[in-house]
């Protein structure tokens, strides 16, 4: 009897260098992540509608601003987990980043120590997210259900 192993997590990685693009990408697949490197915000736009993500890692790099405005567009629809990366240690470049949505920061270069466990905190973060999460809660001839907003008691219900 052959048991399929789960699918791996999908991350997204934009950087615009080709050589840190390929260390982070070879760390994050030896971590078990099925990655899609980009090199361009407008790549990683099209990209992140294409399939669902663990995690996005995205380097300010050489367009600051457009990955900015990415950060903040995945934000605006989602809650996966997103590292921003940058050679700078500017703590403007921190006050951006995460004025623009990402749930943590790097600098460059990246201990692959420091990769690995912040990427780990973020996709457990983001996992328990995603867990699906009991709606309907019950005590006796009470109910709540927290996703309708309904409240019973017995048959009488109460709406907010």
């Amino acid at each position: 009897m052959d048991v399929e192993a789960p699918p791996k997590p999908n991350a997204l990685l934009l950087e615009d260098n080709s050589f840190d693009r390929t260390e982070i990408k070879v760390q994050l697949e030896v971590m078990g992540f099925s990655v899609f490197d980009v090199s361009t915000a407008q790549e990683a736009k099209e990209t992140f509608t294409i399939r669902d993500y663990s995690l996005v890692l995205i380097h300010l790099g050489h367009a600051p601003l457009e990955s900015l405005e990415f950060c903040r567009q995945i934000r605006a629809l989602s809650t996966v987990p997103i590292l921003m990366i940058t050679k700078r240690e500017e703590v403007v470049d921190e006050q951006l980043a995460l004025g623009a949505g990402a749930d943590d920061y790097l600098t460059k270069p990246i201990d692959p120590r420091i990769l690995s466990s912040r990427v780990t905190q973020q996709f457990r973060r983001g996992e328990s997210q995603r867990a699906p999460r009991k709606t309907l809660l019950t005590w006796e001839n009470l109910s709540l259900d927290v996703a309708e907003h309904l409240f019973k008691i017995g048959e009488k219900t109460r709406c907010n």
